[in-house]
């Protein structure tokens, strides 16, 4: 933990002083797998229904868009599944996400089920495609090995953070992170994670997140400085992270939410007799994970990797095959109009460049400079 700590404070005075602005990642996007973030979602449900309902929704189908409809400036599509041995349609509307059937089992004129988000909830956690013949077996991080990064927003600001890996309880790994605002520098925190194996699948059992800084909140000349900090633990096994180590080709898994104790503390330290703690039981919310490339060159500060491409919700993550280590991340935040998604119009986005790997977890000097 000393020795953590001890990186930490290097690598943030380091990454402040001496580096520069990162590039975006190279990424051959021609090699990705042709697809729009609204067929993953789609074809997730639609295979869903097919295992849990074979009966109604019998044998896989082939997926169908129909475009060019319009409501009030807002472009949307049918996306929809027809069944000829049941006679029935299932079918999905992308401008605000609500799920339609119809059939001898629902009657002849389409009825809505509900909506995608609250449906998804209903199907457990687990691999819902197995994909194609095109797989890589990816490798995990070696305890010892730290991996720097820097994200750019849109925004002017940028974090800078490092992820170190250990061996931890009941053959586990421990993930540390952290990181550090930039460039007002009031705001860092640490990050760990225990991740665990059971089936060929990777689970978030627990997670914590302290953060510490200046609170920019308080209303004074000097900001006050204050630690905060939220434990989580999952319910067993945990929150469905991905496969263990094989990804093919069009693989997709559902992470369903997962119930968790929360407990959070919030402590201003120059506040006396101020320290606040509760506790509460949440859910996570559910994703869908679709792997849409494998052998994927990706080219960033650290060097060019040998990747696989995967799309987590609205976020593309590309992972190094030989050490399992994530090389650059794409995340495009939706406009927040709706609670559910209405459309694909970007909000800002969210680079993730590595910039070097080191199983010293010291900074190097290429990153830092001689600080």
């Amino acid at each position: 933990m000393i020795r953590v700590m001890a990186i930490s404070v290097l690598f943030l005075t380091c990454l402040s002083g001496s580096l520069s602005q990162a590039q975006v990642p190279q990424v051959p996007w021609s090699l990705i797998e042709t697809t729009t973030p609204r067929e993953p979602y789609a074809n997730a449900l639609f295979d869903l229904a097919e295992q849990h309902y074979p009966a109604i929704f019998t044998g896989h189908q082939s997926t169908v868009i129909l475009d060019g409809y319009s409501t009030m400036g807002w472009e949307w599509s049918w996306i929809y599944r027809y069944y000829p041995v049941t006679k029935t349609y299932l079918a999905l509307q992308s401008l605000d996400y609500s799920v339609y059937m119809s059939g001898p089992s629902f009657g002849p004129d389409f009825i809505k089920a509900g909506y995608y988000f609250d449906l998804m909830k209903l199907f457990p956690s687990g691999i819902i495609r197995p994909g194609s013949n095109r797989c890589v077996n990816i490798g995990s991080p070696e305890p010892g090995i730290a991996a720097f990064y820097r994200g750019i927003e849109d925004f002017e600001s940028t974090e800078d953070y490092i992820v170190s890996w250990e061996s931890g309880e009941n053959g586990g790994i421990e993930v540390t992170r952290h990181a550090g605002s930039f460039p007002d520098h009031l705001h860092f925190y640490t990050e760990k994670e225990h991740i665990i194996t059971a089936g060929g699948l990777r689970y978030l059992a627990s997670s914590s997140r302290t953060y510490t800084g200046q609170d920019p909140e308080m209303d004074q000349v000097e900001p006050v400085p204050y630690v905060k900090s939220k434990e989580s633990v999952y319910q067993a096994p945990g929150l469905l992270l991905g496969p263990s180590s094989r990804y093919c080709l069009g693989q997709s898994w559902l992470s369903a939410p997962v119930a968790k104790t929360v407990n959070y503390t919030y402590d201003p330290g120059s506040i006396a007799g101020s320290k606040q703690t509760e506790s509460a039981l949440t859910e996570t919310l559910f994703s869908v994970n679709y792997v849409i490339g494998v052998n994927i060159p990706v080219t960033v500060r650290a060097g060019t990797f040998n990747t696989v491409a995967i799309w987590t919700n609205n976020t593309a993550h590309f992972i190094d095959v030989e050490t399992g280590i994530l090389v650059a991340g794409t995340e495009h935040i939706r406009d927040a109009l709706d609670s559910r998604i209405e459309s694909w119009r970007w909000k800002y986005r969210h680079e993730q460049e590595l910039y070097a790997i080191e199983s010293s977890g010291m900074c190097p000097v290429e990153l830092c400079g001689n600080n």
